[in-house]
């Protein structure tokens, strides 16, 4: 997973390793594994979507990029507390895949019109643009990897300078905990050894100044 953000003219601020909101928004990220089966609920087979909304909602999250939803087409659905926008594959094509945005009912009126771009990338804008991303896996093609890439980069080179960019989702991804050589971009709290793939990640958020904000402060693990 990663989170990584553009503020605008306040990115100097981040180069300095202060602490920075998004919007003040609670931002989350989830591979969740599906969203179950795209039919109508039961009282005996409630939606899968009413069960993310329930934890989202007790984790006080405002808005959260979701990943292998594996649903077709593209739409929303509006649970108690939240409303998820997706995009996948079309009808009749073997569900994989998948981004959505799940987005508090109390901003909607700040959201406007989803893009959707693939199903493996999809974004809408409020105050701060809002991108979820699901990047190919280490075994996919180089071709696979190439289109998703050269998507999220034409996305991002459509979004003017000094708009803020929240860009959430699942990269498969290390980024290790080189600080001094990617400066601005990671923190000093990374972890593990760089992949190529996070090699690939890091570039991107280099050229496009936005920050890997996971490891700009010490994380906390524990059981839930």
């Amino acid at each position: 997973m990663a989170a990584a953000a553009r503020l605008g003219s306040r990115v100097k601020q981040a180069r300095r390793g202060r602490q920075l909101a998004t919007a003040s928004l609670a931002l989350g990220c989830w591979n969740v594994r599906s969203l179950g089966p795209q039919t109508e609920a039961t009282p005996s087979s409630p939606r899968t979507t009413a069960f993310i909304d329930l934890e989202l909602d007790c984790l006080g999250i405002q808005l959260a990029s979701l990943s292998e939803t594996w649903w077709y087409s593209s739409g929303s659905i509006r649970e108690e507390h939240y409303t998820i926008f997706w995009n996948g594959f079309e009808n009749g094509e073997k569900p994989k895949q998948g981004v959505g945005i799940a987005v508090r009912n109390t901003l909607l009126s700040c959201v406007e019109q989803p893009l959707f771009v693939s199903p493996r990338l999809m974004s809408i804008r409020m105050r701060t643009r809002v991108i979820s991303a699901y990047a190919p896996t280490l075994l996919a093609s180089d071709e696979d990897k190439d289109e998703f890439y050269q998507q999220l980069s034409d996305l991002l080179s459509s979004i003017p300078a000094g708009h803020d960019i929240a860009l959430l989702g699942d990269f498969n991804a290390r980024i290790g905990a080189d600080a001094d050589s990617w400066t601005s971009v990671i923190g000093r709290f990374g972890v593990g050894k760089i992949n190529e793939k996070g090699q690939r990640l890091l570039e991107l958020c280099s050229l496009f100044n936005l920050s890997v904000r996971v490891f700009f402060s010490k994380a906390r693990f524990g059981p839930r």
